[in-house]
């Protein structure tokens, strides 16, 4: 995997910073101060383009290093970057769906670009440096998106802010003790001097410590999860939905390539860390969901506790767990980005469960693909996030991690029960007389039937997206 590359360079990401800097000119210039469809359409058709050439270059199965081994040209890298664009994708249809006070203004569109640029260089990272410039260059937008437009997302970009630089400084500080122990921040590197004698352990572990720590809190995983529910209700809706379904993502990117491949020879020192956070998640975000009626804080408690279900692939430490947790992170991608389209075609403010009574008699079709994505997130069969939790249940089994999979298993009936609370207000509730009709915007529409047909797709017929996981799982081991 240390070879270096003599091809072209990143071509997904280089196109992605050119449109930035395209989108960004054509706003200033002649969309200044007033929120443009033109300008999202240009967004779509650019990314449509990163989209292209990601999926052109997972064709080819490119392999190695660039930039003098800063950062990875694998499949690995390859996979994540269509699944963040693919979530862009999503949130600039959401975003062209809108009307009236659920518009975003122009900026909204480079804004988004730029952050999914850094998650994209996040999972190619092939050097500490290069992870760390990645996580801020994904921040800092996310930062300034959280707030856009709304009062209200104030104080959730507050915590975001606080708790966002908090998890910067302890990456920074685990890459400066690894750099004391290894003299390089070159992940190759610190596998070497991990797996020699001659590794100083003083550095090494509170460093390691340190990173991973760092890394779960960027990902929002329990018991780091406090920012994560205030910034998702908070936020304008099309950036609750990229943050939905692109953060845990990047996030399981970067862990997975440090935890993985950079710090590999010396798991058994924080891999207890990582097992922690993941069981804390799954039942830390299950019980919290159970309790909500707002919509959006059960869905991002129940992304907490699905993350948690995706480290159990982590922990699992094999071919057949990495390539269970790519395939569950699809399937979660697609039910959580249905889920935002239903929020989205329910129109604002509809925050609480209230708000979604009766949906099925007054949108039948609407309801049911809010049922299938629900039903995906739980685990419920013929969806692909119930060929993700077996794909899961049995890496842990194989790989002797009894107590993960227990805690996997129990974690269904907690996750049920809060989307339970959500079939009984679309199904059984009598629709309020004054609740007002749903809006079928195309744009979303597209969303939420691609969302529909990819998830009952994968579910049932799983056998292409395994193989092309267990492929990709092979690039990092």
């Amino acid at each position: 995997m240390g070879t270096a590359w003599a091809g072209t360079p990143l071509f997904p990401e280089a196109i992605l910073a050119a449109l930035v800097l395209i989108v960004v000119a054509i706003d200033a210039t002649f969309w200044p101060r007033r929120p443009s469809g033109n300008l999202g359409y240009l967004a779509l058709c650019g990314l449509l383009l990163v989209l292209s050439a990601a999926l052109e270059e997972w064709t080819h199965g490119t392999s190695g290093t660039a930039f003098h081994d800063l950062v990875f040209l694998d499949p690995y890298a390859t996979f994540f970057d269509i699944l963040v664009i693919a979530a862009a994708l999503c949130a600039v249809l959401l975003a062209l769906g809108a009307d009236g006070a659920s518009r975003v203004p122009g900026e909204f569109y480079p804004l988004l670009m730029l952050a999914a640029l850094g998650m994209m260089l996040t999972a190619s990272a092939a050097d500490l440096i290069a992870l760390f410039l990645g996580l801020e260059l994904a921040a800092l937008p996310l930062l300034a998106l959280s707030a856009l437009g709304r009062r209200d997302g104030v104080e959730a970009a507050a915590k975001f802010l606080l708790l966002g630089m908090f998890g910067s400084a302890l990456v920074l500080f685990g890459i400066a003790l690894l750099y004391g122990a290894a003299g390089s921040t070159e992940l190759q590197a610190l596998v070497a001097v991990l797996s020699s004698e001659a590794a100083d352990m003083r550095l090494v572990v509170p460093g390691g410590v340190l990173l991973v720590s760092g890394l779960l809190l960027k990902a929002g995983a329990a018991p780091f999860h406090a920012w994560l529910p205030d910034a998702r209700e908070g936020a304008p809706l099309p950036v609750s939905a990229f943050i939905a379904t692109a953060l845990p993502i990047a996030g399981l990117a970067a862990l997975g390539r440090v935890v993985l491949y950079g710090l590999a020879p010396a798991g058994d020192l924080w891999m207890p860390l990582v097992e922690v956070a993941a069981i804390a998640s799954m039942v830390g975000g299950g019980l919290l969901a159970a309790n909500q009626r707002n919509i959006r804080r059960l869905l991002a408690y129940v992304g907490v506790g699905q993350l948690g279900c995706a480290m159990v692939g982590l922990l699992a430490a094999s071919e057949a767990g990495l390539a269970a947790l790519l395939s569950w992170l699809l399937a979660l991608a697609l039910a959580l980005a249905g889920c935002y389209a239903v929020l989205a075609l329910c129109g604002p403010p509809a925050p609480n469960l209230r708000d979604y009574w009766g949906l099925s008699r007054r949108q039948p079709l609407v309801a049911l693909a809010l049922a299938l994505c629900l039903a995906s997130l739980v685990g419920l069969p013929p969806t692909a996030g119930y060929v993700g939790r077996l794909y899961l249940l049995d890496a842990a089994l194989e790989a002797d991690r009894l107590g993960l999979a227990l805690v996997l298993a129990g974690s269904f009936p907690l996750l049920l029960y809060a989307c339970l609370r959500v079939f009984i207000a679309v199904f059984a509730r009598p629709a309020p007389e004054a609740l007002a009709p749903v809006r079928l915007g195309a744009e979303t529409l597209v969303v939420l039937l691609l969302s529909v047909l990819g998830t009952l797709g994968l579910g049932l017929w799983p056998s292409a997206l395994l193989r092309a996981a267990r492929e990709t799982a092979v690039a990092v081991l």
